[in-house]
């Protein structure tokens, strides 16, 4: 996977070389991604799944994260460092630790 081996490493779209790296993190992620619209930026760092949606000129921030399946609409600027979570640890009974209950069931996250 070219993306997470290579692109994701390459320089801040804003730097030198940045058309470029922005270019080739955009041509990684499009081939393994659900759905990836045109003119997207994905930042140097950025971290995503193959679940993930994106569309048409939206940007994900330096250094972000998605885990599982997230669903991002039009036009759409993330920050830096933004995380998304689509599940979490159980904790719905106290006297078993949180840690020893698993984790809830999955839910898309919709950004639009």
């Amino acid at each position: 996977m070219w993306y997470y081996k290579i692109a994701i490493k390459l320089p801040y779209s804003y730097d030198e070389g940045g058309k470029f790296a922005r270019w080739l993190r955009y041509k990684s992620a499009k081939q393994f991604l659900v759905y990836c619209g045109k003119d997207v930026n994905f930042e140097k760092g950025a971290m995503i799944t193959s679940t993930m949606e994106i569309g048409d000129r939206s940007g994900v921030g330096i250094n972000a994260q998605m885990h599982g399946k997230v669903i991002i609409g039009n036009d759409v600027m993330m920050g830096p460092e933004c995380i998304i979570y689509t599940s979490n640890h159980a904790f719905d009974r106290t006297d078993i630790p949180m840690c020893q209950q698993g984790r809830t069931e999955e839910k898309t996250v919709i950004i639009g």
